[in-house]
C-alpha cells in the first residue's frame, strides 16, 4: 500500500476537515491514509499543546513519508494547503492529485501548475493516483 497524505482547509470549514477524509479512510482502502488530523484523535495527543512549530513539522514529516498527497480544494481562505502544496512538489518530489469542484476557470494557475492532476470527484482523484504511482509487482 502507499501513504497518501490528506491536504486540505482545516480551520475555516464546519468540521475542521475531518468529514471527507473520515469518509476516504472509511470507504476507500485502495491506499493508506496518512491523515494529519489523527494526532488530535487519542485523548494523550488532542490534550497536548501543539504550538505551529509542533503543527507544521509533524505535517512536513508526514508528508515526507508520504507516496503523494490527495488534496480537497475547497473555495475557503486557507494558508496551511498551498504550503503543502508547493512543499510537495519541489522538496518531497511526490505527485499532487487535487480533487476540488470549482469550475475549471476558478482554479488558479499556481494550483494546475503544482498539480499532477486535477479530478472533480474522490473516484476519479483514486484514478488518478493509480496511473501516477508505481505499481507493487503482481
Amino acid at each position: 500500500m502507499s501513504g497518501i497524505y490528506l491536504a486540505g482547509p482545516i480551520q475555516h470549514v464546519n468540521d475542521y476537515g475531518k468529514g471527507w477524509r473520515e469518509w476516504l479512510k472509511e470507504n476507500r482502502d485502495a491506499f493508506e491514509w496518512n491523515d494529519p488530523m489523527d494526532k488530535y484523535n487519542s485523548m494523550e495527543e488532542a490534550e497536548k499543546e501543539w504550538t505551529e512549530t509542533d503543527i507544521v513539522e509533524n505535517d512536513l514529516t508526514m508528508i515526507d513519508n508520504s507516496d503523494a498527497i490527495l488534496v480537497h480544494w475547497d473555495a475557503v481562505p486557507t494558508c496551511g494547503t498551498p504550503m503543502e502544496i508547493f512543499y510537495s512538489y519541489h522538496t518531497a518530489e511526490v505527485p499532487v492529485v487535487v480533487q476540488t469542484t470549482l469550475h475549471e476557470s476558478d482554479i488558479s494557475p499556481w494550483l494546475e501548475y503544482h498539480a499532477s492532476a486535477i479530478e472533480s470527484n474522490f473516484d476519479g482523484a483514486i484514478d488518478a493516483l493509480n496511473t501516477l504511482l508505481p505499481q507493487p509487482n503482481a
